[in-house]
């Protein structure tokens, strides 16, 4: 019999007699009851996988804790140091070692924009304070990561995303924008609102005024400030040369102090291992009237990369300008 079966397909078997025939009359429980004992089956078994799952969380947060009271991050991994930067934040595991770790990896460009909104929007303790005042002045030239951060931080709470009040100032060839950035609770109501702050640009304007929201956020001192230059003659502006041996970031602040350089800008990237890091910076900028310039520079270190691009950038001013003087 078992071999006719297993070479008949099944709807050529014959059908059972009738009275051998399954009914739900003919079944020890009611279907009813069966889906009950299925449920309660698949809901012991859930009840299992969320135990193991938090037996497991358990042991990687308690591993966290152990490394974080250690002491010991400066060699560790960027996998192996997110766990814990993460636990020592949301548990106010706080220790002046571990502090200093996350403010030297902050300032080389070695944490990301989700860990540096944990320790800005999760760490409130007072003991995180020193840590949240350096990562929010370290922005300073880098105000696109306020944008992201606190657009991260309203989408995990639920909150309404940044909004801005924009007004443009000035003659048609040189304009003034100001902007102010605020949390809304409602359209109407305000939650928290930072400065507002001018630029030669809306974007500049706008980026500066989200890093002063986000220090308001953060409860740190606004280390932001205009960038509108004032209005001088253009030939007083360029005739102003910056102090010789200056540093040339700084010195590229002087010119746009005087309005010779506008909208000027940095852009940074990292490549390569975390115990080998390699940064490219872009300095940009409109530098009087000769249009808009840019020039590249290359460190192991985010503040020496920026540096040489801005000599770079105020190498390639300098002969631009000789060579407008020549012709």
């Amino acid at each position: 019999m078992s071999l006719f079966i297993l070479n008949t397909r099944l709807w050529d078997l014959p059908a059972p007699p009738p009275h051998l025939a399954l009914t739900e009359q003919s079944l020890p429980h009611s279907v009813a009851e069966f889906e009950e004992v299925a449920e309660q089956l698949n809901t012991a078994d859930r009840e299992c996988r969320e135990r193991k799952n938090a037996r497991h969380k358990e042991r990687v947060h308690g591993a966290a804790r152990t490394a974080a009271a250690a002491g010991r991050f400066t060699d560790l991994p960027r996998a192996q140091f997110a766990p814990i930067l993460k636990r020592a934040v949301k548990e106010d595991l706080h220790s002046d070692e571990l502090a200093d770790e996350i403010t030297r990896r902050a300032a080389a460009g070695l944490l990301q924009i989700g860990e540096l909104e944990m320790v800005l929007t999760l760490g409130s303790s007072p003991a995180w304070e020193p840590v949240r005042r350096a990562l929010v002045h370290g922005m300073v030239d880098q105000p696109q990561h306020a944008v992201s951060i606190l657009t991260g931080r309203s989408a995990r709470l639920g909150l309404l995303p940044v909004k801005f009040r924009d007004e443009a100032t000035g003659e048609a060839h040189r304009l003034v924008f100001t902007s102010r950035a605020y949390l809304p609770i409602l359209e109407e109501k305000v939650k928290a609102a930072g400065a507002a702050r001018r630029a030669p640009s809306k974007k500049t304007a706008q980026q500066l005024a989200v890093l002063s929201l986000l220090a308001a956020v953060c409860g740190v001192e606004d280390p932001t400030t205009d960038k509108a230059a004032p209005t001088l003659a253009p030939a007083a502006a360029q005739a102003r040369t910056p102090t010789p041996g200056q540093h040339p970031v700084s010195a590229l602040n002087e010119y746009a102090s005087t309005g010779y350089v506008r909208d000027l800008r940095f852009d940074i990237k990292r490549t390569g291992p975390d115990h080998a890091p390699k940064f490219t910076a872009w300095a940009t900028a409109t530098i009087g009237d000769r249009g808009e310039l840019n020039a590249k520079g290359e460190a192991g270190s985010k503040a020496g990369a920026k540096e040489r691009a801005a000599a770079a950038l105020l190498e390639l001013a300098h002969t631009t300008q000789m060579e407008t003087t020549h012709a």
